[in-house]
């Protein structure tokens, strides 16, 4: 068992230290998908269809595929994707929404805190079982499933290494110890080394122990080396597994998208977002902590999806908020069955969400998928071993106190809050893009290779720990005239979470701007502080913002992505804004040709326009140096029943390198025809489209209408169907 335990363990390593999953297969993924989480009848599902939600749910619990549920989505022609396929492994501590494993192991723990079966997680994340079940099942699955192509494999619900994002000490079985030692001689050339750094005497390496938290909140010598190695395998370990199920996945199928939901906010129970970030193809994330912009970051090719749980005006501003930063689609929780009954009726919240949902299908998010986030100049670290250095300062600091609440009795809404590590954080990345100033993250790893030269401005935000190799980057970047916007002791602690005697940057201390501002929350502060910075940095914003009477607007985000030479900008208010529309003044660094997608109106070339926002809706800008050219569209002008209609879409050299059009076919009626591609991505400024007519289709005149989504401009064909030769 134990030579089985340190192979399986060294797998997870190389696992974890794998590059991320190959890029998935595209198509689905070109639009923005709209799914349904809850099951439903054949009429139901249609009537889903009928409003634009086009996905659906198949329950795949333990590998166990819902034959009915199956049938049902086939029958209603509806794509799905397979739901809870090992949240037996991934998130035995949560499933179903069950804590009871959890909450037995703190019971186990308040018996008797000495029990190390309080922290012993079944299964154990680097149990060589766990992986022979998921190399067992995972195949079973995609071979039972093959001839219906799903839309992604969701390998697990709410995951987590205990309960979601709850801190928990695990896991101390054989088989993870056995892991984690083998983890650390990858990390440590010699036993001696590792007894150095963490202050320990053990003979061999069989012999190691990790320092667990209660051991840490007792130690005064201020090296937790210990603890924070061990709580960084966990991550690791919990990686490595998800990683073995994707590769699992990908070995049976090369298409398979594999999957994880319910992502949580970065910090404990492994969303150390730097390494999960690289064990799927898909993430469906509850956005907490700036999750959505950090994970894009990690990983860019990322499918991301999130949650919709609602149908008032702030749900609708949510979903658009996070279109603008990369999601490409959200899953409907709909618990109440308000968007379709069984007999195929739209419901309340279905009727609402409508509209929305036709403009969420219409192409402009499919135009967003298509472009990526505009260069950073700005770039700011996201540090899991500060978050957890800065956690145990602050249970230390309550123990000191009276009626603290225990670490062990804390839940993960209580590790969820604002702390002073996740202020600095949040300030930043609401700060840059109230100033219209894309950011890049990076991981401690990143930063351990050196800043990147495109980057101006670093920002270390409560970076309590900091690694050898990353204070050394952080130097080299001052030295070369970057400059370090920082707040707290940055590198107090090294990376290991070892208390420095000198903090790691005390020597250039006094050539980082001081950013103790970065926990105020007050945003006009924030704001009116950050933006001196940043022209020391030599940053010039995109555009700037004024009210009508010339105030600075304080109230608005700017995302700016990149397509080919055209830049996409989407401004909107804040969820605390206003509940009316207000005129906002755009004035661009430059002119340029300006179109806002949603009325497709021209805002000219002066580079100084008017916008209208109001509460919900963005304003979204398409800007670029030329003229975007207009469209060519070939193909026959009559046809018959029962033929295959096809045409030829073409637009001529211009700036953009992915524009999408939306493509609608019309009846006689003027109703539209399902069998359209919807949105359609031209490659090299082409494409083609097919149309199907069936034997039993109406005759007369069909109007196929392509829309540009960036320029707005529209081309029409109409097509004449008639029985007989023409």
């Amino acid at each position: 068992m134990t030579m089985m335990a340190r192979a399986f363990g060294l797998a997870v390593l190389l696992l974890s230290l794998c590059c991320a999953p190959r890029a998935a297969s595209a198509g689905t993924w070109d639009d923005y998908n709209i799914l349904m989480w809850q099951r439903h009848t054949v009429p139901g599902y249609r009537a889903l269809q009928t409003i634009n939600v086009n996905a659906a749910m198949v329950y795949a619990k333990t590998g166990q595929i819902d034959a009915e549920g199956l049938a049902r989505v086939r029958a209603a022609g509806v794509p799905f994707y397979l739901e809870n396929i090992a949240t037996d492994i991934f998130s035995p501590y949560h499933l179903a929404g069950s804590n009871k494993l959890y909450m037995a192991a703190k019971a186990e723990y308040a018996a008797d805190p000495t029990n190390m079966a309080a922290f012993t997680r079944h299964p154990s994340l680097s149990d060589p079982d766990a992986f022979e079940t998921l190399r067992q099942r995972l195949p079973h699955v995609v071979q039972s499933i093959a001839p219906y192509r799903p839309m992604f494999f969701n390998l697990g619900d709410e995951m987590g290494i205990a309960e979601t994002s709850s801190n928990w000490d695990f896991d101390v079985s054989p088989p993870a110890l056995a892991a984690f030692r083998v983890w650390l001689q990858a990390r440590y050339p010699s036993l001696d080394a590792l007894n150095a750094q963490w202050g320990t005497q053990f003979p061999r390496w069989d012999a190691v122990q990790p320092m667990l938290t209660d051991a840490a909140l007792r130690r005064a010598d201020g090296n937790y080396s210990g603890w924070g190695d061990f709580k960084q395998w966990a991550d690791d370990a919990f990686a490595g597994l998800i990683r073995f199920g994707t590769d699992t996945l990908h070995a049976a199928d090369p298409l398979a998208v594999s999957a994880l939901e319910g992502a949580q906010i970065p910090g404990w129970g492994g969303y150390d977002y730097a390494r999960l970030t690289q064990t799927v193809d898909l993430m469906e994330i509850y956005e907490y902590g700036h999750n959505i912009e950090i994970a894009h970051a990690f990983a860019p090719d990322l499918i991301l999806l999130t949650t919709s749980f609602k149908a008032d005006k702030a749900e609708k501003r949510r979903l658009w908020h996070d279109v603008l930063l990369g999601t490409r689609g959200h899953v409907i929780w709909d618990e109440n069955n308000d968007f379709a009954d069984e007999d195929g009726a739209i419901g309340t919240r279905g009727a609402e969400l409508a509209d929305l949902f036709k403009t969420l299908r219409g192409g402009i998010p499919a135009q967003f998928i298509a472009s990526r986030s505009a260069p950073a100049e700005v770039a700011v670290l996201s540090s899991m071993p500060s978050f957890r250095a800065l956690w145990l300062l602050d249970r230390k600091a309550e123990r000191r106190g009276t009626g603290a609440k225990p670490w062990t009795e804390r839940t993960m809404d209580d590790d969820s809050t604002q702390t002073p590590w996740r202020q600095s954080l949040d300030s930043a990345a609401e700060g840059f893009a109230h100033l219209g100033v894309p950011v890049r993250y990076l991981s401690p790893e990143m930063l351990a290779q050196g800043v990147d030269a495109g980057i101006r401005l670093l920002v270390l935000p409560r970076s309590a720990a900091l690694s050898d190799n990353e204070a050394h980057a952080v130097q080299a970047f001052v030295a070369r005239g970057g400059l370090v916007l920082a707040d707290g002791t940055p590198g107090q602690f090294d990376g290991h979470l070892r208390q420095r005697t000198t903090p790691a940057l005390a020597a250039i201390s006094g050539q980082l701007i001081r950013g103790e501002f970065l926990q105020s929350t007050n945003s006009a502060r924030l704001i009116a502080e950050l933006g001196p910075v940043i022209a020391r940095a030599g940053i010039h914003p995109l555009l700037s913002l004024t009210t009508p009477s010339g105030a600075p607007v304080r109230d608005v985000t700017a995302r700016i992505w990149r397509n080919g030479a055209v830049t996409l900008v989407g401004l909107q208010r804040d969820e605390n804004a206003a509940d009316v529309a207000e005129n906002v003044i755009v004035t661009l660094a430059s002119p340029q040709h300006a179109t806002e997608l949603f009325s497709h109106a021209k805002l000219g070339d002066t580079g100084r326009f008017v916008l209208t926002l109001d509460s919900a809706l963005p304003g979204i800008i398409a800007l670029s140096d030329l003229e975007l050219p207009g469209l060519t569209l070939t193909g026959p002008t009559h046809a018959a029943p029962g033929e295959d209609v096809r045409f030829h879409l073409r637009q001529p050299a211009g700036p953009a390198s992915a524009p999408i059009t939306n493509v609608t076919w019309r009846d006689p009626t003027g109703h539209p025809c399902y069998d359209a591609p919807g949105n359609l991505k031209l490659v090299n400024g082409e494409a083609d489209i097919s149309l199907h007519l069936a034997d039993g289709d109406a005759q007369g005149d069909y109007t196929l209408s392509v829309r540009d989504i960036l320029s707005g401009a529209v081309i029409e064909r109409v097509v004449t169907v008639r029985r007989g030769f023409w």
